[in-house]
């Protein structure tokens, strides 16, 4: 804490931040939010070329997210990069631990060297969804590998820094480069292709725009750089709690979609196993003035308007 009080010497300043997963549906958003400050986005798949603000870095090379990170020097690294589906980390476990656990080690280890402060973006699947409103410092109990993962990534921030925050959040939305960038606006695809199915209603879930979560996360930099305050677990989540089918009614009324041709199931989903609902308890940052909601209809339009003009789709 000294350190950092000598550093920043209680005043807000721009400093130099590190984002990972910097062109994912997070990762766009955190990169628009933090523009106040100096950011390199770590991008891998999809890369940036001929923007400064980018570098292409392989997370899971050790000694290269290592090199990049010392040659920044960073004040904060927010760790978005994942892999967030849990069918995919189910089938491919090898692949989902080295970048779900051992990846966030490395980042943890160069942390460490630079005196960064890291938020760590974890999920609401740490937990079974048997005993919801789940607080910071509940019991995790994840079901599936994914969860499982997730909270071995945790245990790693935990053990190697004092100076991180942990976030938890749960299904995420925002503006979207294709449908299938989010759980959420995935559903869209049902409703157009008019073939009689049946969509998840037994599942509740809170879906969150990525621009509020954004939003928590510089929040909780500007109390840490300002106060040295800020580290520890810490829950974000919309109030509104959807199943699926009731996701897909909403934007179908949005879009003026017929839905008739979608049945609620209420059955328990196929594949990896998922908790029946894990609604995160948001006080302790409401209690420090920390948080942003967009109500659900509001946000979800918005975002199916504005992709709908750049990528018409017809009914």
């Amino acid at each position: 804490q000294s350190t950092w009080g000598s550093r920043f010497n209680g005043r807000r300043k721009m400093v130099k931040i590190i984002i990972t997963g910097a062109s994912g549906l997070l990762g766009r958003a955190l990169m628009d939010v933090f523009h106040v400050h100096d950011c390199t986005g770590f991008v891998y798949t999809r890369t940036k070329p001929g923007d400064a603000r980018y570098r292409r870095v392989d997370l899971t090379n050790p000694a290269e997210t290592r090199a990049a990170i010392l040659d920044i020097n960073p004040s904060v690294i927010i760790h978005a990069a994942a892999e967030r589906r849990p069918d995919k980390c189910e089938k491919q476990q090898e692949d989902a631990w080295n970048l779900n656990v051992d990846c966030v080690r490395t980042i943890c280890q160069a942390a460490a060297e630079v005196n960064s402060f890291l938020i760590y973006i974890s999920t609401d699947y740490v937990f079974d969804g048997t005993n919801p409103p789940y607080a910071p410092d509940a019991t995790p109990n994840p079901l599936s590998f994914y969860g499982k993962s997730k909270l071995a990534g945790e245990n790693v921030v935990r053990e190697l820094l004092s100076n991180a925050a942990i976030l938890r959040v749960p299904i995420l939305y925002g503006d979207i480069e294709e449908l299938g960038e989010s759980a959420v606006t995935i559903l869209v695809r049902s409703l157009l292709e008019k073939n009689p199915t049946s969509v998840d209603n037994w599942q509740k879930r809170a879906p969150t725009h990525v621009l509020d979560v954004a939003t928590v996360c510089l929040q909780l930099v500007d109390r840490y750089l300002s106060s040295g305050m800020g580290a520890g677990t810490w829950h974000w989540s919309n109030s509104e709690e959807y199943t699926k089918y009731g996701m897909t009614v909403v934007i179908a009324s949005i879009l003026g979609l017929d839905s008739s041709h979608i049945s609620p199931d209420t059955a328990v989903p196929v594949g990896a196993p998922r908790p029946y609902d894990c609604r995160l308890a948001c006080t302790a940052l409401r209690a420090l003035g920390i948080g942003q909601e967009t109500p659900f209809v509001e946000g979800v339009k918005n975002v199916l308007t504005k992709f709908q003009i750049a990528h018409p789709f017809h009914p």
